[in-house]
């Protein structure tokens, strides 16, 4: 085991679908790992410790910091998507920038020496011009919940510069796969085939977007977690594709053939850039290789929502 990587590690947000499965990984490697999240994962023990509680509760956060020693943090909690409490924007900005500031200070008093945090390129919003997205782009956020990943990715590169806290943000593209409860396009998708609904999808299918399987996403939170001090403060991961609509609609219509996928306008979509973010600098500075491509990756997960429906 190499001993000069952080062995005693906070994972916020450990019932979600890269928390869990980022804690049990680092767990199965032998390190010391404590979950934090406001109720306990379901399914039983997940093979690593889990305290209960708010991010917002700065008390409960604090003494939890005081009786593990923590030495390294992964930010993976808080509000996971502008699907989620939209009519809310207080609470997504309490619970997103707030908890996050919190962390950072907590882990700046040490002993933490490397903290990583789950960002998204809903930061970057609507990327005017770009035809491909740098981690050297602007943020230009077009919901709160982009304003609130911009301003907690901020935040890291702040205390890295004022305070020399080690941290890294990761600027996640789509996330897709298993363990997600929050909607998504992909989701919704394979769900509705399953059930033999119908789905009626926005837009005209030709909207593109850079997605990332959840499990390419856990290898990129332990690489940011353990590697030598990387030059930059974010980086983006994703997969190294783009892919339409209306191809994923046609990988779940292969998988699944009596999936009834309609959509209903004549153009596309409004909102987020389509825009791929460039992800040379995290193949380069944390060995970063996505290795699941779409096809593959709706496969697995048409595979793993017919396994929960066996159990």
């Amino acid at each position: 085991m190499v001993t000069d990587t952080p062995q005693t590690i906070l994972v916020t947000g450990t019932n979600g679908m890269l928390g869990r499965p980022l804690a049990q990984r680092l767990a199965a490697e032998g390190r010391t790992v404590v979950g934090f999240d406001m109720a306990l994962p379901p399914g039983g023990d997940p093979g690593f410790t889990v305290e209960i509680g708010d991010l917002r509760d700065g008390k409960a956060v604090s003494t939890l910091f005081s009786r593990h020693g923590f030495d390294g943090v992964v930010h993976c909690g808080g509000i996971s998507g502008p699907m989620v409490a939209p009519q809310q924007p207080l609470d997504v900005c309490e619970t997103n920038i707030s908890a996050t500031a919190q962390l950072l200070e907590l882990a700046r008093k040490g002993p933490v020496t490397r903290f990583v945090h789950c960002s998204s390129i809903a930061a970057y919003g609507a990327a005017a011009g770009a035809r491909i997205i740098s981690e050297d782009g602007a943020f230009r956020p077009t919901d709160v919940y982009g304003a609130t990943k911009a301003a907690g990715d901020a935040l890291v590169h702040a205390y890295r510069e004022e305070h020399g806290l080690d941290g890294i943000a990761l600027r996640i593209a789509r996330v897709y796969g298993p363990g997600r409860t929050t909607s998504s396009f992909v989701k919704t998708l394979i769900e509705d085939a399953l059930s033999n609904r119908p789905t009626k999808a926005p837009g005209d299918g030709t909207d593109r977007y850079q997605y990332v399987h959840r499990n390419d996403v856990v290898s990129a939170l332990a690489l940011a977690l353990d590697a030598p001090r990387p030059p930059l403060a974010a980086y983006n991961i994703g997969n190294q594709e783009t892919t339409s609509d209306e191809e994923v609609a046609e990988i779940v219509r292969d998988l699944i053939p009596d999936a009834d996928i309609e959509f209903l306008s004549s153009s596309s979509a409004p909102g987020e850039a389509r825009q791929p973010m460039d992800i040379t600098a995290a193949q380069g500075d944390l060995g970063y290789a996505p290795t699941v491509n779409m096809r593959a990756g709706v496969t697995m997960y048409v595979e793993w929502f017919r396994e929960q429906t066996k159990s």
